[in-house]
């Protein structure tokens, strides 16, 4: 797992880093990282742009380990207006268990209701299924999920505050069970694209589907351009029901963005 995530990063890090020619340098524009915390920012890349977001983890339990590789692409259509489309198990690895390819998917709209002002915060929502993309016992994604989440972000002395709330509908499909969750996640510029990160978050209810899970965040981030950020860092777990602690690293870098998509668009406020 360490060489797929290592092959990930350096592509990564590739497609985002400005070219050599003699060719105009690229506009600019700033990754909006939704990882690694759970909570998500309200405000999206503009319009016309692609950002791709994609990591490593590694959820540490009494007597077993798992791991996953995860992955997660969006696209600006407008500057209000992003589709996404993901996966938390790119590549999934778990103790005494077959390694499994593409484990589940995500997909659906974010939008952006409300842009940040100085006395007030940007406000988005979205609405995602998550969808099982393999059968059998040895599945991790096995329910078909409807996800409603609402999002307050707000850059208040020097630091950026991400507020979420969320309703998971597990198994819609058949006998539904309602899960909630809520996370605050604060994050602050340190000096040479240097930056932290310190999140709360907790997930209750689910029924039979999900476990109770809760846990504070610590990450540090590095962003040698605005278009690409690595994020490492982790997550202990103030309950010990299905895991004790996880492990993270990961990148989010945007390779393309189409200026002229949006007449009048590409003005993005700093988030880090």
């Amino acid at each position: 797992m360490p060489r797929v995530l290592a092959c990930v990063i350096g592509a990564a890090a590739i497609a985002a880093l400005p070219g050599t020619g003699r060719t105009e340098p690229a506009p600019e524009v700033q990754t909006l990282a939704c990882r690694p915390t759970i909570a998500c920012t309200a405000e999206i890349v503009p319009a016309g742009a692609l950002e791709i977001e994609t990591g490593y983890a590694q959820r540490r339990a009494t007597d077993q380990v798992a791991s996953s590789a995860l992955a997660l692409v969006k696209y600006s259509v407008t500057d209000a207006l992003q589709l996404q489309v993901g996966t938390n198990n790119l590549v999934a690895v778990q103790s005494g268990a077959a390694t499994q390819l593409f484990d589940g998917v995500y997909l659906g709209p974010k939008l952006v209701l409300h842009r940040q002002t100085d006395t007030s915060p940007a406000i988005s929502a979205s609405a995602l299924v998550m969808l099982p993309t393999r059968s059998g016992a040895d599945a991790v994604t096995r329910t078909t999920d409807a996800d409603l989440w609402g999002y307050l972000s707000k850059d208040l002395l020097g630091i950026h505050a991400d507020f979420n709330l969320g309703l998971d509908l597990l198994s819609v499909d058949a006998r539904p069970a309602a899960q909630f969750v809520a996370a605050l996640s604060v994050s602050r510029d340190l000096a040479r694209g240097f930056g932290a990160m310190l999140e709360g978050y907790t997930f209750e209810g689910g029924g039979a589907y999900a476990s109770h899970d809760a846990g504070v965040l610590i990450a540090m981030s590095y962003a040698p351009t605005p278009r690409i950020m690595f994020d490492l860092g982790g997550d202990i777990a103030l309950y010990r029901d299905a895991r004790s602690a996880t492990l993270f690293a990961g990148v989010t870098f945007v390779p393309y963005w189409r200026r002229s998509a949006s007449p009048g668009g590409g003005e993005l406020s700093a988030r880090r």
